[in-house]
């Protein structure tokens, strides 16, 4: 097997397959091992978050953005990712606990891309049909590439909190004035998704006894597959204008990528 036709990362003795959810001992011509959905989540997090410590409540919020799980569904999959790759809390290789705080990924990664698809189009038959074929599709291109709009919904807030609404409110604020200044005429506010756009979403989740948890995602509005997520601990403190721009950034920049 050629790793490098698949979307994947390479870490240690591994080769995580990320396409087929499945680890390939060696160079990559063994044998898949095919991972269970749960496990996939969890290590892919790690993998895009390589020497950064992910809390307990991060990586429920990152692994499983639409289900409500308990820590022991993570301490399992931990666990079992263990097993997988041989290795063990005591001495890790791979995944290290960091007591009391969450997990740490602490393997270099090298991150494997898709080979691009050569194509070669057949000649249409004809001058005259080869130009229409070419015009036609120089339309769909230019409407393809037209900037998609983009709609903000309001906060979903797993548990009210008097304290916490301010907080809310002014991350809202910020983060829709950077987005309406860096996509003018793109951005609005609404309550019910567009037919077509991208869609930004804010939850609020309160994951464990450290306080609340931001989870952001961005999905099409005809669907309900997350293109991007991630997950910020809240500090409430004087210090959280920090947070707003940094959320900016982060969903500005996963705009770019994804417009």
């Amino acid at each position: 097997m050629n790793d490098r036709n698949t979307g994947g990362y390479r870490f240690g003795d591994w080769v995580f397959d990320l396409q087929r959810g499945a680890l390939i001992a060696g160079s990559g011509s063994a044998r898949p091992e095919s991972l269970d959905s749960r496990l996939v989540a969890v290590l892919n997090c790690l993998l895009t978050h390589p020497g950064q410590i992910l809390s307990h409540a991060e990586l429920l919020a990152l692994a499983w953005p639409d289900r409500v799980v308990t820590r022991d569904s993570l301490t399992t999959a931990i666990h079992q990712l263990r097993q997988r790759l041989g290795d063990s809390a005591d001495r890790p290789v791979y995944i290290r606990t960091e007591a009391r705080r969450g997990y740490r990924w602490i393997c270099p990664v090298e991150r494997l891309r898709p080979a691009r698809q050569r194509w070669m189009p057949r000649l249409a038959a004809g001058i005259a049909a080869g130009f229409l074929v070419v015009a036609i599709a120089g339309v769909t291109v230019a409407k393809s590439l037209a900037p998609q709009p983009i709609t903000m919904l309001p906060a979903i807030v797993g548990a009210d909190n008097a304290v916490e609404q301010p907080l809310r409110d002014g991350l809202h604020a910020v983060v829709l004035d950077h987005l309406i200044s860096q996509f003018p005429g793109r951005v609005q506010v609404d309550s019910e998704p567009l037919t077509r756009g991208l869609v930004i979403e804010t939850h609020w989740a309160h994951c464990d006894r450290n306080g609340p948890v931001l989870l952001a995602r961005i999905r099409q509005s005809d669907g309900q597959k997350y293109l991007w997520s991630a997950a910020y601990p809240v500090n409430l403190s004087p210090q959280t204008p920090s947070l707003a721009r940094r959320l900016a950034s982060d969903v500005i920049s996963a705009l770019d990528r994804l417009s």
